[in-house]
């Protein structure tokens, strides 16, 4: 369905959660009352109720949210041409699309105590954890993976950079630095004996 598609009540929802999950990552959850959520989504409040009966509901709308992303974001890993361990590594420093933004407000969320939020990173990340398990097989290195694909995710957050393809560079300080992705994979496809299916041969 296009967003043109897309019924009123479908739009009005998922500008709702726009909002919300927007005020999360910018002002914390604090800042994100159902009036302030009501005002960026340029609806009255009892419209934001109509849709959200509490913020007790939004919030579970957002956690709904981000479950379908990771379980999309699973599915191209699964599915990646160049393996799972390639496809992660590859897109670990992408920030800004709208799994990282979920991702951002969810966590917002489990700053402030929220133990369903909680919840759901960590099966979010046990989603990510099996998915490359399934591939490499021993859970340690597995493990060791996942810290790498961490280590890219929060370098590309914490030092951005007006780079359009956020994928393959980032900024410290003021020194842009690269991270040679490609030798990682090959290097972590030696590690986990994976043959090669990127072009890239593995040293």
């Amino acid at each position: 369905m296009t967003d043109n598609e897309k019924t009123p009540a479908t739009s009005t929802r998922e500008r709702i959660l726009d909002a919300f999950e927007a005020l999360l990552g910018e002002s914390g959850e604090r800042a994100a009352t159902l009036e302030a959520v009501a005002g960026s989504a340029g609806i009255s409040k009892g419209g934001l109720l109509y849709h959200f009966g509490s913020k007790e509901v939004l919030i579970d709308g957002l956690l709904a949210r981000l479950e379908m992303m990771v379980a999309l974001d699973v599915a191209e890993i699964h599915s990646s041409e160049a393996g799972p361990v390639a496809h992660l590594i590859r897109t670990s420093p992408t920030t800004g699309n709208t799994l990282d933004r979920a991702l951002v407000a969810v966590s917002r969320l489990a700053q402030a105590s929220n133990s369903r939020a909680r919840q759901a990173l960590r099966a979010a990340n046990e989603a990510w954890y099996e998915a490359v398990l399934e591939t490499v097989g021993d859970p340690v290195l597995t493990r060791t993976i996942m810290l790498i694909s961490d280590g890219l995710y929060y370098g590309a957050a914490f030092f951005p950079t007006d780079d359009p393809h956020p994928a393959a560079t980032f900024d410290t300080a003021a020194t842009a630095h690269q991270p040679d992705l490609e030798g990682i994979i090959a290097l972590l496809e030696t590690l986990t004996a994976i043959p090669s299916r990127t072009g890239v041969k593995a040293p």
